[in-house]
């Protein structure tokens, strides 16, 4: 996973995480999820929209999802279709040539429907199957020792009412 490699799992980092990770749970539901999630917010910061974009679409192909489809891409689909399915998409489905769509994906009717870039971004940063797949690329990198004491930093923190 891209932007891996600049964290460092330090102390300080050790800290910034427990305390993150008391915006997900408290004291009688805390779990290690808890500090995934927020490693998982830390890494997801550090990318651009297009490397999200990237991801995701792959994570999506990978799982047996329709992905979000290029202009290109949908023009191509709809260039090989015959001349009155493709009438058809016309009539019901988004405007292509909009400036106002970055992606596509079919709708549950057969339609194309179209999507900014920004919506398909906080899309992906909020699909928890995504997060946990982001997660467990990144999983035998995290020190097992950087994590208990992470967690026990964690438990401390939530004892102390955060």
């Amino acid at each position: 996973m891209k932007n891996l490699e600049c964290m460092e799992f330090t102390k300080e980092f050790s800290h910034e995480m427990a305390y993150m990770a008391t915006q997900y749970d408290d004291l009688e539901h805390s779990d290690e999820q808890a500090i995934e999630n927020a490693i998982y917010d830390e890494l997801i910061e550090k990318k651009n929209d297009d490397e999200i974009m990237s991801e995701y679409c792959d994570f999506l192909t990978e799982n047996g999802d329709e992905s979000y489809m290029t202009e290109d891409e949908v023009f191509d689909f709809i260039e090989s279709l015959p001349p009155i399915e493709a009438f058809r998409l016309g009539q019901f489905s988004d405007r292509i040539y909009s400036d106002l769509y970055d992606f596509y994906k079919f709708d549950g009717y057969g339609n194309i429907q179209g999507f900014t870039t920004a919506k398909v971004v906080r899309e992906a940063r909020s699909d928890s199957d995504f997060k946990k797949f982001m997660f467990e690329q990144i999983e035998d990198a995290v020190p097992v020792e950087w994590m208990d004491e992470t967690m026990d930093e964690y438990i401390e923190l939530l004892k102390k009412g955060y």
